[in-house]
């Protein structure tokens, strides 16, 4: 009789494995988590510079203005200063996003002024900068911390 030897994995083998599948995996969700909120700060970043350009090429036409607000994860556009916010006139950033600006005002004249709004997140660090006379130009600027 002939035995014949079967090659297969051991029970240690295949708890190794899976302990370092599992290890490699715990080890990078946070990255992957951060990665999410720095996407999702972005795109909401350029959705609200959207809406901005739009309110202020409306408010050039129709005349008035608009104010934009910003609270902590949350930018608002709001008509006037005691108008209360509503879900399409609102824009919410991830929870661990925070803005270091108050408010913008955009006049009938497409005039904003020199000022930077700043948005923080966990790995990286965003601006936008509008200029002196720019009839409500801006620059983007992102940057690691």
């Amino acid at each position: 009789m002939k035995i014949i030897a079967k090659k297969a994995y051991t029970l240690l083998e295949i708890i190794f494995v899976v302990m370092l599948v599992s290890l490699s995996l715990v080890l990078a969700m946070p990255y992957t988590q951060q990665a999410q909120v720095n996407y999702e700060s972005k795109v909401m970043l350029r959705n609200v510079m959207q809406r901005f350009e739009y309110e202020l090429k409306n408010r050039m036409l129709s005349g008035g203005s608009i104010l934009m607000r910003f609270s902590a994860n949350k930018v608002y556009f709001l008509a006037e200063q005691g108008d209360i916010p509503t879900n399409e006139n609102t824009y919410i950033f991830p929870k661990e996003v925070a803005f270091t600006y108050e408010q913008l005002t955009l006049n009938q004249f497409g005039h904003v002024g020199a000022q930077t709004i700043h948005l923080n997140t966990p790995t990286r660090h965003y601006a936008v900068v509008f200029q002196l006379g720019s009839g409500g130009k801006y620059r983007y600027a992102e940057e690691r911390k």
